[in-house]
């Protein structure tokens, strides 16, 4: 009973995360998908002890471990890509700038001697 409260709590505290768009959308597939694969790892002793019996582990609790790794790297990959895609961003939104300054730098008319533009 504990644990199903636990999930539910997990899941709805996601969920006011998403809503109060602290945490994006696409980013929260991931951590529900984790959380649905915990929640059963936590509720179904069946499906701990056939991870450990695919995987060939003696020892079923260690399958539990064996699953929140593969959960932690399938997070910080998906958190990786989603940097990678913010920086590819940022790359091409900085060569806009620079590109339209440097028009507009090049359409402006050169200084007189005074220093004083002739406009």
């Amino acid at each position: 009973m504990i644990p199903l409260l636990i999930i539910l709590l997990l899941a709805a505290l996601l969920l006011l995360l998403i809503r109060c768009g602290l945490l994006e959308v696409d980013l929260s597939l991931p951590w529900f998908l984790a959380l649905l694969i915990l929640a059963a790892a936590s509720l179904n002793r069946q499906f701990v002890e056939g991870i450990a019996a695919f995987f060939g582990i003696l020892y079923a609790p260690i399958a539990i471990i064996l699953i929140v790794v593969f959960i932690l790297l399938g997070l910080i990959a998906t958190l990786a890509l989603a940097v990678s895609r913010l920086r590819q961003r940022q790359v091409a939104l900085t060569r806009h700038l620079a590109q339209h300054d440097l028009r507009r730098v090049e359409n402006r008319p050169a200084p007189d001697e005074s220093g004083k533009n002739t406009i």
